[in-house]
């Protein structure tokens, strides 16, 4: 493989040693401030890298119900199509965050993964940190940024 900075040839290369795990996920979201929006879907895969290969481990994926005081912005909607009536039988932020820090292994997984990953690590670190959570990764790899790179 060729890139064109070091610095993301080597990220990645040192990243996926032989047992390490990888979190791979993606978000939806009410809008594009953390601080204004909240996660509608969490959906993600942790994977163990074994014999040069990702081995799925744990698969996650829920709905989050928007509390009432938050707006489903009309592009977002536009987006992943999720309204505030799908969502309003589904379980609240409070009661999936334990589900989330569980598939993440707590507040620190080793290599996160996902398609612009830094827009859904600034949401989950908000809904962590409304839980009184910290969530800290140690490595983000970045597949849009992967991408761009080559």
């Amino acid at each position: 493989m060729s890139w064109r900075r070091e610095e993301t040839r080597k990220s990645v290369l040192d990243s996926l040693k032989e047992g390490a795990e990888v979190f791979a996920f993606d978000t939806e979201t009410s809008g594009l401030s953390e601080e204004k929006n909240r996660i509608v879907e969490f959906a993600g895969i942790r994977y163990l890298v074994q014999n040069g290969c990702l081995v799925p481990q744990k698969q996650f994926d829920t709905y989050i119900r928007l509390p009432d005081n938050i707006v489903m912005d009309e592009k977002a909607f536009a987006a992943h199509g999720l309204s505030r009536e799908f969502l309003s039988d589904k379980p609240e932020e409070v009661d999936i965050i334990d589900d989330v820090f569980a598939f993440f292994r707590g507040n620190s997984p080793k290599i996160i993964s996902g398609y612009n990953s830094g827009f859904d690590i600034r949401f989950v670190e908000a809904m962590y940190k409304r839980n009184g959570l910290d969530f800290c990764p140690s490595v983000n790899l970045d597949v849009l940024e992967m991408a761009r790179d080559r």
